[in-house]
């Protein structure tokens, strides 16, 4: 597209900044452009290694990561040569999750973009949200994208020669992406985890683990030992059975969706209910998230943002996130074949993933 190709044109022949100092700027522009001037100072001041990174929420496409790297090159935080912060894109959504193939895929292929990574190691963060793709799609739909996005993006950087490494946006409730640590981690994706993993610990559960110092050291040794476990742990499944084990959840997780999109986004009722059995509408108007409830007025459930969607379930103790969708589409694939039961089970006692899954349910 146009904006694209100007993009590449202004990050690989222009020296020159966008803003000029003496023309009058809102705001909100100001107050953006000091966060990208901070951050030149800290880095300056400190060294190269505070703020390495600086994530885009809802990634949607190749021009949404050149045009931040643009606002970083306005600091000469980056420039045709390489970058002292790596941009790194955020895919939340189902359908961001399936299209970060084809972005990451042209991404990593620009040569601009080839240079950045080589002066950072030849190493690229990918953040993956968890609530949205479970408000999008259910609890298995979400679980089960995440982990063949992980799959699919950590070969194609092997093909690329290109160090792919995750940070894991979970919460501390199931419907987002929370659970036990150790078993987490444990369930990546084999070939996902090389070196380093980075997860988000969210504000609801940091006093439990951290709150104090014997609790605090507990969970960073689980952390750091479930790491190299997951580093060092050969695959104990051939490779054949994993195939049929993804066919079978292949399966299992379309119908889970329809089940779930069927309720939620079909039943014209099901908003009213959900307004009127949880403190959605209180919890809007407090003044306690890093961002508004909803984008705009909740008058239907795209609107509305994931994770107050999550907390508001949880008040009322109904936890619709972490489960519904899940027992229908099992009971279907149990019901439509005899030895269906069974390969369920062998995926239980062989699959760390899908052990993880169900024990979170």
């Amino acid at each position: 597209s146009d904006v694209y190709n100007r993009q590449l044109k202004e990050l690989n022949d222009d020296p020159r900044n966008l803003h000029a100092n003496n023309k009058p700027k809102s705001d909100l522009l100001q107050k953006e452009l000091k966060i990208y001037k901070t951050a030149r100072q800290l880095k300056d001041r400190i060294g190269e290694d505070v703020i390495k990174q600086h994530i885009i929420s809802h990634t949607e496409s190749v021009s949404d990561l050149l045009e931040q790297a643009i606002m970083l090159k306005e600091y000469d935080l980056l420039d045709n040569q390489g970058a002292r912060i790596q941009v790194v894109p955020l895919f939340e959504t189902v359908e961001d999750l399936e299209n970060s193939r084809e972005i990451m895929k042209e991404f990593l292929n620009l040569d601009i973009v080839k240079k950045w990574l080589a002066s950072q190691n030849n190493y690229q963060e990918i953040m993956l949200g968890y609530s949205d793709s479970n408000k999008d799609g259910g609890y298995l739909a979400s679980c089960w994208n995440l982990y063949k996005a992980q799959k699919d993006l950590t070969a194609m950087g092997k093909k690329l020669g290109v160090n792919i490494t995750f940070m894991h946006g979970r919460g501390g409730t199931v419907g987002r992406g929370g659970g036990p640590s150790y078993e987490a981690i444990t369930a990546q994706p084999f070939g996902s985890i090389n070196d380093r993993i980075r997860m988000t610990e969210q504000g609801e559960i940091i006093q439990n683990k951290y709150g104090n110092q014997d609790t605090a050291y507990y969970n960073l040794e689980m952390l750091a030992s479930a790491t190299i476990d997951r580093i060092v742990s050969k695959q104990i499944v051939s490779e054949d059975d994993i195939g049929g084990f993804r066919d079978s959840m292949d399966k299992i997780v379309l119908d889970s969706n329809k089940v779930y999109r069927k309720l939620v986004f079909e039943t014209p009722a099901f908003l009213d209910y959900f307004l009127q059995a949880t403190p959605i509408k209180q919890i809007s108007n407090l003044n306690i998230g890093s961002r508004p409830a909803a984008r705009k007025k909740i008058t239907d459930f795209s609107g509305l943002r994931a994770i107050p969607w999550v907390f508001s379930w949880s008040q009322s103790r109904i936890m619709f996130p972490g489960w519904y969708g899940v027992g229908s589409a099992f009971k279907h694939f149990i019901d439509a074949d005899s030895h269906n039961l069974e390969t369920l089970q062998k995926m239980y006692q062989g699959w760390p993933f899908f052990h993880s899954l169900l024990s979170n349910v």
